[in-house]
């Protein structure tokens, strides 16, 4: 077998054989039945990642269900009677942080396909049919992109997770930071009114709508933000926090800042991994969340403007 490759032989009645290939955040699963294609897919992903791990779309479903991360899907649509558009919101839907990479053969009916896939967030398409060195440089170059939003999505799902039934403007909201923070343009573009005027709304209208969401006000919520992007990034990325913070332009005095205001007693323990990082910023988010909740029960937003 070909270094930096492992196929999977799905067994019905165990799942997949073998638990070294189950998830693991450097491994691109690649879904594409043709062999040429295929391998112009492989040699992709391992210019982005240590291993590409051959599947069909069953053997995927059957790993996901295992948890864990895992870097990218590359995805051909198949097989052909439709059901691969299907298949690919499927996964999106259960797996919203898992970049998707449509790499589909040129045939009847594809166009459409794609273009209903398109909708889709953290997914990209591509048709299969250059020639295998500009096949891998277009697949490596669209999977650098999508490998590049992973944090953000990861943050976005954390945050719904935690206040599901927060207003779409607050979405929007830190869509838009995210989006600011991850194009390295640092937190000092993050501003509260420029955000707010950037989605159609004064400053003072965002503040009032959110008075009854269950959300840290805007501008404590942008630290929040800033902070989880550099963490989930560094864990992403296997750096360090300071190292990812540095890349999106978090200079490590506003970093210190930011840990000693919202999770004072992490600043106390250096030896933290990112992703023990993340576990206690998460919980920390939740605590605050549950206090604000509280007192909106305590004193009702109708009750306080009364």
């Amino acid at each position: 077998m070909r270094r930096g490759i492992t196929e999977i032989r799905h067994d019905a009645a165990t799942g997949p054989r073998g638990a070294r290939i189950f998830p693991h955040p450097d491994r691109v699963a690649c879904c594409v039945a043709s062999g040429e294609a295929r391998d112009i897919a492989i040699a992709a992903a391992r210019r982005c990642a240590s291993d590409a791990v051959v599947m069909t779309p069953d053997e995927l479903l059957s790993v996901l269900r295992h948890g864990g991360p895992w870097a990218a899907l590359i995805y051909d649509l198949g097989p052909r009677n439709g059901s691969g558009v299907t298949y690919a919101a499927g996964v999106r839907r259960e797996h919203p942080e898992l970049p998707i990479l449509l790499y589909a053969p040129a045939s009847a009916g594809v166009a459409d396909s794609l273009l209903r896939c398109g909708a889709l967030t953290g997914v990209r398409a591509e048709l299969q049919g250059r020639v295998p060195a500009e096949g891998v440089e277009r697949l490596h170059t669209l999977l650098t992109g999508l490998l590049a939003e992973r944090p953000r999505a990861r943050v976005l799902q954390m945050l719904r997770a935690v206040a599901p039934a927060a207003p779409p403007r607050a979405w929007a909201f830190a869509e838009q930071a995210l989006t600011r923070l991850s194009e390295r343009r640092g937190p000092t573009t993050c501003r509260v009114s420029s955000l707010a005027r950037d989605l159609g709304a004064s400053q003072r209208t965002l503040e009032r709508e959110w008075h009854a969401t269950a959300l840290p006000p805007p501008k404590e919520f942008l630290d929040w933000v800033a902070l989880l992007l550099a963490v989930v990034t560094a864990a992403s990325t296997r750096t360090t926090v300071a190292q990812a913070a540095h890349h999106l332009r978090i200079h490590s005095r506003h970093l210190y800042r930011l840990r000693r205001r919202l999770v004072p007693g992490q600043t106390r323990i250096p030896s933290l991994l990112p992703e023990q990082e993340c576990d206690g910023l998460l919980l920390a988010l939740i605590e605050r969340c549950r206090g604000i909740q509280a007192a909106l029960r305590a004193n009702p937003p109708s009750a306080a403007i009364a």
